[in-house]
């Protein structure tokens, strides 16, 4: 891609952290966040593409037992939470039909971010879990 400001075909600074849209929560059992993820320009740092990756992970199933008075009176737990946001990249290494690529021209370049959640109830109890979602340099929106 060519930067506007250097005039240049550039390469991607990809390392740049993700900046959080939509705080995470976890309510109802439902652990939700929404991150904005960048691809500068290497050379001056002109922020050439972006992508919203939202996470949805339902943890209902993982939820503990709770043992002991609070789980009589129909505890229902109020979770705190704490993520520690790392920026991914990869490459899709299979075709469609789940065949491999051979050739590294063909495969696409996949931006990302990857999570470590820390959920943490009044009550004591605690739940970790590790999310991570990207999409291809090609779905991301061109912002020149």
């Amino acid at each position: 891609m060519r930067c506007p400001q250097c005039n240049k075909f550039v390469g991607n600074d990809a390392e740049v952290e993700p900046e959080e849209q939509d705080a995470p929560t976890a309510e109802g059992g439902t652990f939700t966040a929404s991150y904005r993820r960048v691809l500068n320009c290497e050379e001056c740092g002109e922020e050439l593409k972006e992508a919203t990756i939202e996470f949805d992970y339902d943890f209902s199933g993982d939820e503990p037992e709770v043992k002991g008075k609070s789980s009589e009176e129909g505890h229902e737990h109020e979770w705190g939470v704490s993520c520690d946001v790392q920026p991914t990249t990869g490459s899709q290494t299979t075709d469609r039909r789940g065949r491999k690529i051979t050739n590294p021209r063909y495969m696409k370049t996949l931006y990302g971010v990857c999570l470590d959640v820390t959920l943490t109830c009044e009550c004591g109890q605690t739940m970790k879990f590790d999310l991570e979602e990207s999409c291809s340099a090609s779905s991301m929106d061109e912002l020149t």
